[in-house]
């Protein structure tokens, strides 16, 4: 189910910054989203199978936002920076999952297993920390320069180039003789 949703929302949040005029607006709405989702998880601990269906379709598509938070990152790099600039943000992206899964098991460790399960205290509590590391990444992104209508002009002269690219193609392929 998430898998579905997070689909239709990279769909809905990968043009949500010509909606907004801005990276940073979806991307904090995406992450604020998310934080709900999470610390309403921490709090209910565990959810009615029904619940928990709607919980994980809303989840996959508030957790779809990667696509702004890229353009915005590449965005903040001058143009003969940015392929550093990316592999910085994707070490980033990945230094950061390292670290979340570490502490979200040292975490679960805290508390001691019953029958060789873990409690759900031990799952809320990982479940609020992840809520609590994207509200600090959200409160940092808040700060950053968003140059979304600086770049205005380069995605209008992008756009036109594809079109025109579109034109010589489509032509060609009607003029193209079969066989």
């Amino acid at each position: 189910i998430p898998a579905v949703t997070q689909i239709v929302g990279l769909l809905i949040f990968g043009s949500a910054d010509r909606l907004f005029g801005s990276y940073k607006t979806p991307a904090l709405i995406g992450g604020a989203l998310t934080v709900a989702l999470l610390a309403g998880l921490a709090l209910a601990g565990t959810l009615p199978p029904s619940v928990l269906i709607v919980w994980l379709a809303a989840f996959g598509l508030c957790t779809a936002f990667n696509p702004v938070v890229i353009a915005h990152g590449k965005s903040l790099f001058p143009a003969r920076l940015v392929g550093r600039g990316m592999t910085l943000l994707n070490m980033g992206t990945m230094g950061g999952a390292f670290v979340a899964q570490l502490l979200s098991g040292v975490a679960i460790d805290l508390f001691p297993q019953v029958a060789g399960a873990y409690p759900t205290a031990a799952y809320r509590l990982v479940f609020a920390l992840q809520a609590a590391c994207l509200v600090a990444a959200k409160l940092t992104a808040r700060s950053s320069i968003d140059r979304w209508l600086e770049e205005l002009p380069a995605r209008a002269h992008d756009r036109a180039t594809g079109e025109r690219l579109a034109t010589t193609i489509a032509a060609a392929l009607v003029t193209a003789e079969p066989g």
